[in-house]
């Protein structure tokens, strides 16, 4: 059905269109949009006339009103933008108000290998918070992370190499139970698995599964 010329300044009460015409509904400007009842208005032929389809366009003033809707249409419709992972793990400022996708979702929860630069393994949260490390030499530690976010949660794969017998240690910033660094397990190819939580500036709280493989 084409668009209908819908008067552009009607009062509260005016029927459109009057007098009334075969196989068109009869519309009434409420105020704030232009009604019908919907299927089964009757005519003055006396048969049943459909109503104008949802979202055909029904021209009042300068903004578009769809008949049969409760409110007003913008001319323009702007819709939210979308966040890479990238975005959703850094938390800029400018990128608060973007939607999340469960693509994004997902590929943030990638889980990302760790190397060690000066003999230090420094788990970066902009850029996951899933991680992995295979430990493949001696005096080697795990750093504090770097970009936390309060309330950010995931895990650290440690792993041995083909070697074993690896031995690490913990900057202070990770809480363990009872206040004791664990040990991890020697077995060459050993997977043991750190889940932690971002507490506070100072405190990342940790649980330690050793042994895995």
């Amino acid at each position: 059905m084409p668009a209908l010329d819908f008067p552009s300044a009607p009062l509260v009460g005016d029927r459109y269109p009057f007098p009334a015409v075969l196989g068109i509904p009869t519309y009434t400007w409420d105020g704030e949009k232009w009604t019908t009842s919907g299927p089964g208005i009757i005519t003055s032929g006396g048969a049943a006339a459909p109503p104008l389809p949802d979202g055909a366009v029904a021209i009042v003033g300068a903004s578009n009103k769809f008949a049969r809707e409760d409110h007003v249409h913008p001319e323009t419709i702007v819709l939210p933008v979308a966040a890479t992972a990238a975005q959703f793990l850094a938390n800029a400022t400018g990128d608060q108000g973007k939607m999340l996708t469960p693509g994004a979702a997902w590929a943030a929860a990638a889980t990302l290998a760790l190397t060690p630069s000066a003999g230090v393994c420094t788990p970066n949260m902009s850029l996951s918070y899933n991680f992995s490390w295979v430990i493949g030499g001696a005096g080697l530690s795990l750093g504090a992370p770097s970009n936390m976010k309060l309330g950010q949660a995931g895990i650290i794969v440690l792993q041995q190499d083909g070697t074993g017998s690896r031995i690490i240690t913990f900057d202070p910033i990770y809480k363990f139970p009872n206040a004791v660094d664990p040990t991890l397990s020697t077995a060459a190819n050993a997977i043991d698995i750190i889940s932690y939580f971002t507490f506070s500036p100072t405190a990342v709280l940790c649980s330690f599964q050793r042994n895995l493989a």
